[in-house]
């Protein structure tokens, strides 16, 4: 509808009765009116104003500013609060009801959406000067006893400036007496009875940590003040990004508590974490000016360097009764089916890899979080997979699903299963190396050589040792390769003598040819069955040292026996 020009206001007729000729009385509302028009109809009235607006005296966009409620308010639960906002054009004029499509406020505590208005009512003291008003009844919707933060947002739109929104945060306060309409104050009675939290503590493990490995934080909170405190919340910030966020449902006057998180820092250098105790600033304390803390943290860099006499020394060593896992592999390879038969119970943390597999492309699963001992797994596949997830499960001690330790001092009992049940089959992949580390703390303390450190293999209800060698060492570990032929459950172990594979834990089986795989004699032990394959263990050399040395005394023997044939017919003969 368009008004005349000159109009100032626009009249609406509205036929809303009975007609006069009618010949039964019914109930009208209202009653009577003064108005008939020629068809004896009761004609009825109302009227709004018109404001004439230049539609040229608007440019630009459309701007919004809160007036009211004010940034960082507190508002009262039940306690009636205004909401004023002004609209103008990018020039400054004010933008009245002309053109405005919409002009609302909204709450992120639960209350309903609010339209605001300029035309003098609903709390508006002056019309159609872009001043748009109404009444705002903060309410708790959760029905919570302690102070709610809260949003508000206003936002309007205008058929031709466009959109334009403001948000400002604040608290609403609980009443003192639910049953009560009378407000109280956001702040306790007095200074002696209220809260007072602060970050008492933050301490991290490792404490010297390297970049890409697993940090976990501590922190710890302390309500110092005289007074118990309503729920609130903790955020934590590691040079200004926020990184983890806790809810604490309270804290007496004088008790303390904490909660924990993991990071995993992406590169090494000088950094700061912060803490904030009520981060949201629910709860009223006696000092506002004491919920932070800050702790510097430096993050080395994970630089290897190489000792190929360290190798050289490890490889020799194992050579001797390792063979390469490679040359003796046999039967199906060990590859985890759809899920890890190893109880959860026992995994301490579990770290998982994907990698698209190809043909012909080298294939290497890392581990970037450092959280196990195993840093990467990598093989050549022989045909094409797409993409494969490989997972890491280091135990809490000795793998549910073979009941025999290794020979050996065991550092770390670790389960490695890749892709589907077959992906790692012998006819799919070769030169599966893994790459491993060892704590040096754990080398001291053990009193072992890092020349005696293996990689072992529990494949075929059988503990076999890989070939195993140094790479390189930092200031914390020293890193191994081993050679592989499936994967499975794993003991990295520390082996006092080279060919020492018999022992009270695990005996030596006789080299019957069902316990061997082209000259590799086992050690007993268990794995269930298609969890993982070949039997790898103790060297070549070592087995056909023995068959050597079995065929020598043999003969020895049958000559000795001829000799002493042959003397005692040559006596006989001389007698006779």
């Amino acid at each position: 509808m368009k008004p005349n020009a000159g109009s100032d206001e626009i009249l609406f007729f509205a036929r809303a009765a009975l007609k006069n000729d009618a010949a039964v009385d019914y109930e009208i509302d209202p009653v009577s009116s003064e108005n008939v028009d020629q068809q004896g109809w009761y004609v009825y009235t109302h009227s709004i104003p018109v404001t004439a607006v230049d539609p040229g005296s608007l440019s630009g966009s459309l701007n919004l500013e809160i007036l009211s409620p004010a940034a960082n308010f507190t508002a009262t639960k039940n306690v009636s609060e205004p909401v004023e906002v002004k609209i103008t054009d990018d020039s400054g004029n004010p933008v009245t009801d002309s053109g405005l499509i919409f002009v609302n406020a909204s709450f992120s505590n639960g209350n309903s959406n609010l339209q605001l208005f300029d035309d003098g009512t609903n709390g508006d003291t002056s019309a159609h000067d872009g001043i748009f008003t109404n009444e705002w009844i903060p309410a708790i919707i959760d029905g919570g006893e302690t102070a709610t933060p809260c949003t508000v947002r206003a936002s309007a739109k205008h058929a031709t400036l466009g959109f334009a929104e403001a948000a400002v945060n604040g608290t609403i306060s609980p009443l003192a007496n639910p049953d009560s309409d009378a407000p109280v104050s956001d702040s306790p009675e007095s200074d002696d009875q209220a809260p007072d939290l602060i970050i008492e503590d933050i301490s991290w493990e490792p404490a010297d940590p390297y970049e890409n490995e697993n940090m976990t934080f501590e922190v710890t909170l302390l309500n110092e003040g005289s007074g118990p405190s309503g729920s609130f919340g903790v955020k934590c910030y590691i040079d200004g990004d926020e990184v983890s966020s806790d809810s604490i449902s309270g804290l007496e006057a004088g008790s303390n508590t904490s909660f924990t998180f993991d990071w995993v820092p992406p590169s090494s250098g000088d950094l700061n974490i912060k803490a904030v105790a009520d981060a949201d600033s629910q709860v009223p304390e006696s000092d506002e000016g004491n919920n932070e803390k800050v702790e510097p943290f430096t993050v080395k860099a994970l630089n290897t360097s190489s000792s190929s006499g360290s190798s050289s020394s490890s490889s020799s060593s194992s050579s001797s009764y390792s063979s390469s896992s490679s040359s003796s592999s046999s039967g199906s390879g060990g590859g985890g089916g759809g899920g890890s038969p190893e109880p959860a119970s026992n995994v301490e943390v579990k770290e998982l890899s994907r990698e698209f597999i190809t043909n012909g492309n080298q294939a290497k699963f890392e581990f970037p979080r450092n959280v196990t001992c195993i840093a990467s797994v990598e093989f050549e596949p022989k045909r094409s997979f797409g993409k494969v997830t490989t997972v890491v499960e280091m135990l809490k001690g000795q793998s549910k699903i073979v009941p025999k330790l290794p020979y050996g001092t065991v550092y770390r009992h670790v389960n490695i299963w890749v892709g589907n049940q077959g992906i790692a089959d012998p006819k799919n992949i070769e030169n599966a190396v893994v790459s491993f580390r060892v704590e040096k703390e754990w080398i001291d303390s053990k009193d072992v050589d890092e020349s005696e450190i293996r990689l072992c293999r529990n494949s075929e209800e059988k503990w076999g040792e890989l070939s195993t060698r140094k790479v390189g060492e930092d200031d914390r570990y020293v890193y191994f390769e081993a050679e592989t032929p499936g994967f499975s459950p794993f003991a990295i172990s520390a082996i006092e003598e080279a060919g020492a594979l018999s022992g009270k834990d695990v005996p030596l089986l006789s080299s019957s040819p069902e316990e061997e795989t082209e000259g590799v004699t086992a050690i007993s032990g268990t794995v269930p069955e298609g969890n993982a394959s070949v039997a790898v263990s103790s060297a070549k050399g070592v087995g056909e040292e023995s068959k050597s040395s079995n065929r020598t005394n043999v003969l020895l023997s049958l000559g000795l026996f001829s000799v002493m044939i042959l003397v005692g017919y040559m006596v006989l003969r001389k007698q006779s």
